[in-house]
């Protein structure tokens, strides 16, 4: 904006509505006292004390109460923040005058960042009073770095390596530790950046109107190249899953308690969690990247090392059938805590999805009878207590960089499958009711994430059907999971493989398994045709890590 002559001045602003952020620095830091010091020392006194007391009971809800609950420290972030004021002068004339004509052009400027924030949100609150600085040109900020110091209430090995981090046994009920409740918040945002990825990469997710980031514009239009790093996010998320997992187990195997038998169900409980999600976290991780990108074959970077991806899926069996060990110990069969049963089938549910994935039909027959049976489902849980579900935060109402695809839309036909998968516009630009974006609106603020259901196992049994691999009724099957939302849509003939492709489309949307569908050969119309003249089926991973390993 120029105000006067060669005098210029501009505003930058930033703002987000609808918001809101786990305030992990407040948490830390506020309740009752040092939280982190407190919960090291309920640590110390459960350890101390005796097992099955008033005392140790009371301990051990108090320790899974904080791992389950934090609704307090979960703040509106709404804000609205003047990041820039700008004033500049222009010198140009006089610089040609005084050096005739032999620089053309020259601006004095200066500008203050971070003026002002108008929000409710605790940590940025302070940045009013704290945040206003003078940025002139060449200002370094280095020294506030090198002037950090190291917190003082961070937790031990040894603490970390107590029973209560990993799980808290009661007579009759298990708790979640810190350490496997953190690895299981974990599944939820790596498995719902994949699937949107995922989505996008085929007809099921496309780009926002209006996007604000790169990513999904990027697979939409197939131009996604390693240099690009909007693909990071999602790298970053799977390997801390995976990490985390792997912890999970290795920490889980180390720890030691007075009371032998307790001890034993904690270990047994701790690495089957862990193995578990080290599985799913390796099967996400070689389904969403690899070194190359346009075709099968590829690999994918894991500790540093190129592993390919029939490799790395072999290991995730391995992390499937290690957590099936575990489950099947002694200590957890014995124990009426852990329904091992209930815990058996989800296990085949994973091992089943990998399977299907991988078309090894003739393993998904073996496995089929063990998966889920009906009502059950294998879910990332929300709850007031915690963080929104991402598919809500992306594809739901506030759609911003991501949308359903209108192809997506155009293909519910039959009222069980509009139900099943309700969609509706938002709009993004006031004076043009034509742009909008489509947007799941099914899904809820704090609705569970569903990894498979039982329309998942229906539909892959309708399948292995249709294939000649398993004896049964296919029409049953799939009318199953019409039925649920409309008897009158239901089938009347035995589906053919290109009908339960265009079912799973509808029923399974938005977990993976429309790419996984056309990757395997399932989907054999334009959408196929489509896959196969892509460059990106798979994301690139990062410039950087390709370079670590001289790719």
């Amino acid at each position: 904006l120029k105000l006067f002559k060669n005098i210029t001045f501009g505003t930058k602003w930033n703002y987000a509505l609808g918001a809101s952020v786990y305030n992990q620095s407040f948490y830390n830091v506020s309740g009752l006292g040092d939280n982190l010091k407190k919960r090291n020392d309920q640590l110390q006194a459960l350890a101390n004390t005796a097992v099955g007391t008033a005392e140790y009971n009371q301990i051990a809800e108090e320790l899974a109460h904080s791992a389950r609950y934090r609704a307090n420290y979960i703040e509106k972030a709404d804000f609205l923040r003047l990041s820039t004021l700008y004033l500049g002068y222009d010198l140009s004339s006089l610089s040609r005058k005084l050096t005739k004509n032999v620089v053309n052009g020259m601006r004095f400027s200066f500008a203050i960042q971070n003026v002002f924030v108008l929000t409710n949100y605790m940590t940025m609150k302070k940045s009013i009073y704290t945040l206003l600085a003078l940025a002139l040109l060449l200002t370094s900020c280095d020294s506030w770095v090198e002037n950090a110091g190291t917190p003082n209430n961070t937790l031990t090995k040894e603490q970390l390596n107590k029973s209560a981090m990993i799980a808290i046994v009661q007579t009759n009920t298990i708790s979640d530790g810190p350490l496997t409740a953190y690895v299981k918040t974990l599944q939820g945002d790596a498995a719902s950046a994949a699937f949107l990825a995922l989505g996008t990469t085929v007809d099921e997710l496309t780009e926002g109107t209006i996007p604000n980031a790169l990513l999904y514009r990027q697979i939409a239009t197939d131009n996604l190249p390693p240099t690009s790093g909007t693909q990071s996010d999602l790298w970053n998320k799977i390997h801390n899953y995976y990490a985390r997992s792997v912890e999970l187990s290795e920490i889980a195997g180390q720890i030691t308690g007075a009371n032998a038998e307790q001890t034993e169900i904690i270990k047994a409980y701790g690495k089957y969690v862990g193995h578990l999600h080290a599985g799913y976290a390796l099967q996400l991780l070689a389904e969403s990247f690899s070194t190359t990108p346009a075709a099968e074959g590829g690999s994918v970077i894991l500790n540093k090392t190129v592993v390919s991806h029939e490799a790395m899926l072999n290991q995730a069996k391995e992390q499937y059938e290690a957590a099936m060990k575990e489950v099947q110990s002694d200590a957890l069969k014995n124990y009426r805590g852990v329904d091992n049963e209930a815990a058996s089938r989800q296990i085949k549910t994973y091992e089943l999805k990998l399977a299907m994935h991988l078309g090894q039909y003739a393993e998904a027959k073996t496995l089929i009878g063990g998966a889920l049976k009906d009502s059950e489902s294998v879910e990332v849980i929300y709850n007031n207590d915690g963080a929104d579900n991402p598919l809500y935060s992306a594809i739901g109402p506030n759609s911003r960089d991501v949308q359903v695809s209108p192809s997506l839309e155009a293909a519910r036909i039959t009222d069980a499958e509009k139900k099943a998968l309700p969609l509706a516009h938002a709009s993004v630009d006031k004076k043009n009711p034509n742009r909008y974006n489509i947007y799941a609106s099914a899904l809820t603020r704090k609705g569970a994430l569903t990894i498979s259901d039982e329309n998942d196992i229906h539909l892959v049994k309708a399948e292995l059907i249709v294939r000649g691999v398993m004896t049964g009724d296919a029409l049953t099957e799939v009318n199953k999971v019409i039925g649920k939302y409309d008897i009158a849509s239901q089938l009347s003939t035995v589906p053919t493989l290109p009908q339960i492709a265009a079912l799973r489309r509808i029923f399974l949307t938005f977990r993976g398994e429309r790419t996984a569908d056309i990757r395997r050969g399932l989907e054999q119309g334009t959408a196929a045709t489509t896959w196969s003249n892509r460059k990106i089926k798979w994301l690139p991973m990062p410039e950087k890590e390709l370079q670590s390993q001289g790719l």
